[in-house]
């Protein structure tokens, strides 16, 4: 284990009005004017106006009690001879010091270099404030290891500097999969990648990571050891990229274990969710686990029966809610029939409320669950549909359980259709990620952000080179706004490849 180099993708900028720029105050402002000068000869010319951007209004505070900060980033100022009753400040960049602002963004009307102006400064509704289409791309990376091989991408964490941890695994031919960590800089940039291999010559996976109050990585997932089969695996990634600590994970005997899911606890605690092999005489069954911040002690264990007669049972996806937890999964009947799992449960493990798909009824798979600023949870997976193919299915509920809105999307392909993933958006929306039938047994990557009251702000599909299966399984928001999202597409020459990239909000 150890960083080693990766192989990257190009990060592309995407256009915009101007490259970002970190507000300097306006006594920074003046002191670049005045180095300015000073470089151009104190006699030979006048002290040039310098550039103040701002990002909110109390950014303007100190050019008059009345000043706002623009759509544009500029502070404007009240004048009565504007047609708007407001002129930009003399430190407006973009050629818009001391103009009126009557040409404006979030007027409603598409003037100059405005692609769209929908009325309203908000972003993420379709048109963002700046007047550029939501949902854009501004970069992309990817990782594809040597050969016709699999490497996958399947969860991501964004640090309190935008910094993006991606986990998932990469394929060595011959050798099997190694679980693989890799962290960007909020331009797209590699910082370091980190490499588990189990000796085994098989598989390890990661599924699930969190970023601290540290910044630092807790990291889930599964290993292979040369006298074991897979045990679930916990452990945490400095922000260096060094390992910090890990635990393998035995549900008791040498069998499936795999953790899919982690959250924290109010305490710093860790509870883990996924599935393990008891016994010789069961397949695997749901289980959870809470364990102390540094891993070593296990507070206590759950494990959950599955159907009569059943076949392997699976955790999903976890979430914090106040001091419980919500987990998503499913239960598997004797004719490989899935039915979803849905539980909160208290901080010992005890159920608070929960709910099971109907064996009986069609195949539910709930996938991943998140809570909403207001309380409110979102689930997402995948329902089956009558024609006998796989929709994919949202539901909104309230902390309770109790179901406020459903959808369910379907492709007009006809083919399956999967949710995989779904992130709070800052705007009391959410983001919901996973895959879109594209027919002929293919999937194109399906990622679509939805307004606080449930509508569709904007959707974007991916599809690869190879045409064969497209997906999304990590979401999340940097504290610029803007969104990440994670997965892997197929390419003709070296199978499935990792793929990250960053929007516009």
């Amino acid at each position: 284990m150890g960083v080693v180099a990766g192989v990257a993708h190009m990060a592309v900028a995407a256009p915009g009005r101007r490259p970002p720029r970190e507000p300097l105050g306006w006594a920074g402002a003046l002191g670049r004017g005045l180095a300015l000068g000073l470089g151009l000869g104190w006699a030979s010319a006048c002290l040039p106006t310098p550039v103040f951007e701002c990002r909110g209004d109390a950014d303007c505070a100190e050019v008059a009690d009345d000043a706002r900060c623009e759509a544009e980033r500029f502070c404007s100022v009240p004048d009565a001879t504007c047609d708007s009753g407001r002129r930009f400040h003399e430190y407006a960049g973009d050629g818009l010091a001391d103009a009126c602002t009557d040409l404006r963004c979030g007027d409603g009307v598409v003037d100059g270099d405005e692609v769209c102006d929908d009325g309203n400064e908000r972003d993420g509704d379709g048109c963002n404030r700046d007047c550029r289409p939501s949902g854009q791309e501004i970069w992309t990376q990817g990782y594809a290891s040597p050969g016709f091989v699999e490497d996958r991408a399947y969860a991501l964490a964004i640090d309190s500097a935008g910094n993006i941890a991606v986990i998932g695994h990469v394929t060595v031919q011959g050798e099997g999969a190694n679980l693989w960590i890799r962290r960007f800089s909020s331009a797209g940039e590699i910082d370091w990648t980190w490499v588990k291999d189990g000796g085994a010559m098989l598989d390890e996976e990661g599924w699930s990571i969190l970023v601290d109050g540290n910044d630092d990585f807790v990291v889930a997932g599964y290993v292979h050891t040369p006298d074991e089969d897979a045990d679930g695996w916990l452990g945490k990634i400095g922000k260096d990229g060094l390992l910090v600590w890990d635990e393998d994970v035995d549900g008791g005997v040498a069998l499936v274990d795999q953790i899919r899911g982690i959250a924290f606890a109010p305490d710093g605690d860790i509870v883990a969710l996924g599935y393990a092999t008891p016994d010789l005489t069961t397949d695997t069954e749901l289980w959870f686990q809470r364990r102390s911040p540094d891993g070593a002690t296990v507070r206590w264990t759950q494990l959950r029966a599955g159907l009569p007669d059943g076949k392997p049972d699976r955790g999903h996806g976890i979430f914090a809610l106040e001091d419980d937890f919500i987990g998503v999964g499913y239960r598997q009947d004797a004719d490989d029939r899935q039915h979803y799992w849905l539980s909160r449960f208290d901080g010992d493990g005890n159920d608070v409320w929960s709910e099971a798909g109907d064996p009986a009824g069609p195949e539910g798979v709930w996938t991943a669950v998140r809570g909403l600023g207001n309380g409110d949870l979102v689930l997402v997976g995948w329902r089956e549909a009558v024609a006998g193919d796989m929709d994919l299915w949202l539901q909104r509920r309230d902390p309770a359980g109790a179901l406020l809105w459903e959808e369910i999307v379907a492709s007009p392909s006809g083919a399956d259709d999967r949710g995989n993933v779904v992130t709070p958006a800052p705007d009391g929306g959410f983001v919901v990620g996973g895959e879109m039938g594209a027919g002929a047994g293919s999937t194109d990557a399906w990622l679509r952000r939805y307004t606080a009251d449930n509508r569709e702000a904007w959707t974007d599909t991916i599809s690869g080179p190879a045409g064969q299966r497209d997906t999304i399984w990590g979401l999340g928001f940097g504290p610029d706004g803007n969104l990440v999202a994670c997965g892997y597409i197929s390419s003709p020459a070296t199978s499935w490849d990792i793929w990250v990239r960053k929007y516009t909000p």
